[in-house]
């Protein structure tokens, strides 16, 4: 939507991610999405781990310095 925020599922960006390897044979993938506080961890890791399956071979150029510091703020705080 435009001018709004939202989260794809890491099935959605499988998705995306597939098709535009077979529609556009991308070689690499940028992935920078802001600090979503409702969003844990693991949804990062979910999210590469389904890039990674349909696109082992792909580079990641994933997350900002911002946002590294931010999971690992978020991880550190949780119980």
């Amino acid at each position: 939507p435009t001018g709004e925020a939202y989260a794809l599922s890491p099935i959605e960006i499988q998705r995306q991610v597939t098709w535009a390897i077979q529609k556009h044979n991308i070689r690499e993938v940028h992935i920078v999405g802001g600090l979503n506080r409702e969003l844990p961890f693991t949804y990062f890791l979910e999210m590469i781990r389904k890039i990674r399956e349909v696109g082992p071979a792909l580079v990641l150029q994933a997350f900002t310095a911002v946002e590294i510091d931010g999971f690992a703020r978020e991880e550190h705080q949780r119980p």
